[in-house]
């Protein structure tokens, strides 16, 4: 079985990390927040068959593994709500990965990270998480203001979010992220500034900050847009996070992510650097070398999915024109505050993105949204808030 990185991955200051990333959804919620736009259900009637629909399917995914996948080195529990998880499930999730999937690590050495809300995180249930294998958890604290919190419809209060974080250290867990949301309803750079102290008491090894995207179908979509920051205000409140965050002493590495040193998150950087991930379960995405594809978005689909007789890995439908395949490692990585190194995505995927957008990427770098070095390009601050519109001027 294959223990090492396909030899033309590209190579990333996390090189260290080559290997496949397994993502696993988990859809259920205790109730819908008015701003996620992700594949949830709020039945827990559907909790059994959901459970043993994945194991199922991690069991048919596992003959294709080894010839389709470098080995795993990092495990993503996401959802939904996958602290609504019990430890029995969770582990035998584990357990059969573990039985039947390929390793370029020991167990005990790989990220295994869950999602948690603040007001689960008791410490019983913690310290089985962490005798079951998982060592990281990404906490969607979202903000340390409880009016805010109540925007957001979340179900926890401030005061839950320092229990559940210092529940978590004494359970032993010594990586911790914490989720933080900007941009919503009222939102200005003070108040970002003033929350953000809670960020430096804590003091988890990572931050995931996020300026708020309102999408078709969310209970947000039907507020006034005026009752959110301006284009203008929500720069100002992103530039204020970077500094901010900064000054703790957080490395901003992607556009909305930050952490100590040494303590980037192995699984997220696959998204972001041309490295393979399988999904499992519902809703779920998947990217080898030559495919992309996503999993159906009801437990009806999903299920009709995992137990047909013509199952296969890829999916027949999934993409494999290298010219998308490119263009979407392209926009990932750009997301890096490291940018792309141009002459090595040409060596992999035989062009260069900027080849004849000279005179265009001059511009952005004269008004201060692009940097050049060398072969190398990267965003600035100003050029993340512009990322998308940026992007597909090379890609398009």
């Amino acid at each position: 079985m294959n223990k090492s990185s396909p030899s033309n991955a590209a190579e990333t200051k996390e090189a260290a990390y080559p290997g496949t990333g397994i993502y696993i959804h988990f859809p259920f919620c205790t109730k819908r927040c008015p701003y996620c736009s992700f594949f949830s259900l709020t039945d827990p009637s559907l909790k059994p068959l959901y459970h043993e629909l994945l194991l199922a399917e991690i069991e048919r995914t596992s003959e294709y593994f080894p010839d389709l996948f470098p080995s795993v080195d990092t495990i993503y529990l996401g959802g939904g709500t996958p602290s609504l998880m019990p430890v029995f499930a969770v582990d035998e999730v584990l357990t059969s990965i573990r039985c039947l999937f390929d390793f370029g690590l020991e167990w005990k050495d790989l990220e295994i990270t869950l999602e948690a809300n603040p007001e689960h995180l008791e410490t019983g249930y913690l310290r089985e998480l962490r005798s079951v294998g998982v060592n990281r958890l990404s906490i969607g604290a979202q903000r340390f203001d409880d009016a805010k919190l109540k925007l957001l419809g979340r179900a926890h209060s401030v005061k839950e979010t320092f229990e559940g974080y210092e529940n978590a250290r004494e359970a032993g867990f010594e990586n911790i992220s914490l989720d933080f949301i900007a941009g919503i309803q009222n939102d200005t750079p003070d108040a970002v500034e003033k929350e953000l102290r809670a960020i430096k008491e804590l003091a988890p090894q990572h931050v995931s900050a996020y300026l708020l995207e309102i999408k078709d179908g969310t209970d947000f979509s039907g507020i006034d847009e005026r009752k959110f920051p301006d284009d203008y205000l929500t720069a100002k409140i992103y530039l204020k996070i970077i500094d901010v965050l900064s000054g703790y002493g957080y490395e901003q590495y992607e556009i909305s992510n930050f952490a100590r040193a040494g303590y980037r998150s192995k699984h997220n950087l696959k998204y972001w650097s041309g490295m393979p991930w399988l999904g499992l379960g519902a809703s779920a995405a998947s990217c080898s070398l030559n495919a992309r594809w996503v999993h159906p978005q009801s437990i009806e689909e999903y299920r009709d999915f995992v137990i047909s007789p013509d199952f296969r890995i890829p999916p027949a439908q999934a993409e494999a024109e290298p010219q998308k395949l490119a263009e979407e490692e392209f926009f990932m990585s750009m997301r890096k505050t490291e940018g792309v190194d141009l002459q090595k995505f040409a060596e992999k995927w035989g062009f260069d993105p900027t080849e004849g957008k000279e005179s265009l990427i001059d511009v952005y770098i004269e008004e201060k949204l692009l940097i050049r070095g060398g072969r190398k390009i990267r965003l600035t601050p100003g050029g993340f808030l512009l990322s998308n519109e940026l992007l597909s001027e090379f890609i398009s």
